[in-house]
């Protein structure tokens, strides 16, 4: 059964941003590995997915933004 994991870029933008790299399991020899559009600073980025602090602690752009 094909399976997607999420990882972090090494290399960041201008902004301190990684993009989110996404890999796709699907046989033992057919793992694709692509970069996705969207970019994410790496606090924001815990265990393979995006962690969207609560709005008392974030101002609302940044929150929108993100998700």
């Amino acid at each position: 059964m094909p399976k997607a994991s999420l990882a972090i870029a090494k290399k960041s933008d201008c902004q301190g941003e990684c993009r989110i790299l996404v890999r796709l399991d699907i046989t033992r020899t057919n793992r694709p590995q692509f970069k996705s559009p969207v970019s994410v600073s790496p606090p924001h980025f815990v265990d393979g997915s995006i962690k969207i602090p609560s709005r008392g602690k974030l101002n609302i752009t940044l929150r929108e933004s993100l998700l």
